[in-house]
């Protein structure tokens, strides 16, 4: 599950952005697909999730300081079975012509991998 948390200044607050699907490879449950905030925008993150036979890029938003978030939009959708879109990383001081950078390609084990760095803009 991705969790967003935010200190109120007298407690934390903490709410369910979306689950993430299952591990990344089987053996090893807790390994995630990664989430990041936009590093320009806190009310942006982009995270990885299993959809289908595939971990697809996806970027959602909230209005409200983190007290519900909607997906936005699919970044990747449409991958080939058991390819993995993931790791996703927003580049300091970007400015828009690649919001978000990830690794994409085959992923069996942090020892079996075959993958290639992607970008994308960022859209209003």
């Amino acid at each position: 599950v991705y969790v967003h948390g935010r200190w109120t200044g007298l407690a934390w607050v903490f709410n369910t952005i979306t689950n993430q699907g299952p591990g990344l490879y089987v053996g090893n449950d807790f390994y995630s697909g990664g989430i990041c905030f936009d590093a320009q925008d806190a009310t942006k993150v982009y995270l990885s999730k299993k959809i289908g036979s595939a971990w697809e890029l996806q970027e959602w938003r909230t209005q409200n300081n983190g007290a519900a978030w909607v997906k936005y939009r699919d970044i990747t959708r449409g991958s080939a079975a058991g390819v993995k879109n993931c790791r996703p990383m927003s580049p300091r001081n970007h400015d828009g012509s690649a919001c978000v950078v990830w690794w994409a390609g085959t992923y069996s084990n942090f020892y079996s991998w075959d993958t290639t760095v992607q970008a994308v803009a960022s859209v209003a």
